[in-house]
């Protein structure tokens, strides 16, 4: 019984904690300031994200159109060479993120 009663009291003790963290005021955060600088910062990565977004479609539209003009007969490479080519563009692609 004593365990069950000292069970309970730790989840009364989680809950008050939780509820305590909950309001906003007792963080101290001011809900129109965070606002504020959530919109600020929101001007500032939007536009460069979109300007990486745009550079990444561009190079992978580049690359298929270099195929279909013949660049695998122009740099003489055959078979998956092209494809292992391809694949050293994920890492750099993968950092950018």
């Amino acid at each position: 019984m004593a365990q069950a009663d000292a069970i309970e009291y730790e989840k009364r003790k989680n809950i008050d904690m939780l509820e305590s963290l909950s309001d906003s005021d007792s963080l101290g955060f001011d809900e129109k300031a965070t606002k504020r600088l959530v919109r600020k910062i929101d001007w500032v990565l939007l536009p460069f994200l979109a300007l990486l977004f745009l550079l990444s479609f561009l190079d992978r539209t580049n690359i298929g159109n270099a195929r279909l003009a013949g660049i695998e007969k122009d740099l003489g490479i055959k078979g998956l060479d092209y494809k292992i080519a391809l694949q050293s563009r994920i890492p750099r692609t993968l950092l950018a993120l």
